[in-house]
């Protein structure tokens, strides 16, 4: 907030229509009961018209004029409250010293790593080209993409529970619309098993020479799709009671 007084006040200093207060709640506590102001740190906004019609009693703020300071506040959000509250504009300027510095070292470290980068483009192009490497890259990509990372990183789900009463571990939450993190892993995996499997029965395995090693190969491999899929059915009827009436 002081940073969007001190701009303001610069912008302008010879018409000022805006006035910044800011409140203890130690050294003004009726102050802060009068506003009907509940947990701190609060940013609102009085409009000349609102005064108390008798003395003593409690002022009225609407909802619309009060602001809850996140608990990593930003100036361009303060100044936009102040906007939609005000029509004033008040625009933030920071000291770009930092910003130019940091691009100064950016720029020294790509100068540095030119004559290495040429001097490894060999090596840098036969990694590029390594389609080993392509596969474990997009089979990993496709097992956080499967598995619920997203979910977890917006919704922050636990690993797991634990009953704090018996120590029993839950892996898996017992309700469709939520999971564990461990959960989702774990059936991620599942899924990049079954297609491992199929992917080595219809590609890989048929190349084995000697038949007696070939058909015990396609056993082992239809064998690993049948229980990883079926792993995954159940646990999906687990989530969804209703799948298992219906398929």
């Amino acid at each position: 907030m002081s940073l969007v007084a001190q701009a303001y006040n610069k912008q302008s200093k010879d018409d000022q229509q805006v006035f910044f207060v800011r409140l203890d709640y130690e050294s003004a506590p009726k102050t802060f009961q009068s506003y009907g102001v509940q947990s701190v740190p609060m940013l609102f906004h009085i409009p000349p018209s609102v005064s108390a019609d008798k003395a003593g009693k409690d002022y009225s703020v609407s909802a619309r004029d009060k602001y809850q300071i996140p608990a990593s506040p930003d100036a361009e959000s303060i100044a936009g409250f102040l906007r939609d509250r005000t029509g004033v504009s008040v625009e933030i300027k920071r000291s770009m010293i930092m910003s130019y510095v940091l691009l100064a070292v950016v720029f020294a470290i790509m100068a540095a790593l030119v004559k290495p980068v040429i001097n490894s483009l060999p090596t840098i192009l036969a990694l590029v080209r390594n389609t080993g490497l392509w596969a474990v890259v997009s089979a990993g990509v496709y097992t956080c993409a499967i598995s619920g990372l997203i979910f977890d990183i917006i919704r922050q789900p636990q690993m797991y529970y634990a009953n704090p009463q018996t120590g029993q571990i839950m892996f898996f939450y017992p309700q469709s619309g939520n999971q564990f993190v461990v959960e989702g892993f774990v059936v991620g995996f599942l899924n990049l098993a079954c297609s491992i499997a199929l992917i080595a029965v219809a590609v890989f395995l048929p190349k084995i020479k000697d038949p007696q090693t070939r058909n015990i190969a396609m056993g082992v491999g239809i064998f690993a799709f049948i229980f990883c899929f079926r792993s995954v059915r159940s646990l999906y009827i687990m989530k969804n009671q209703w799948y298992g009436r219906v398929y």
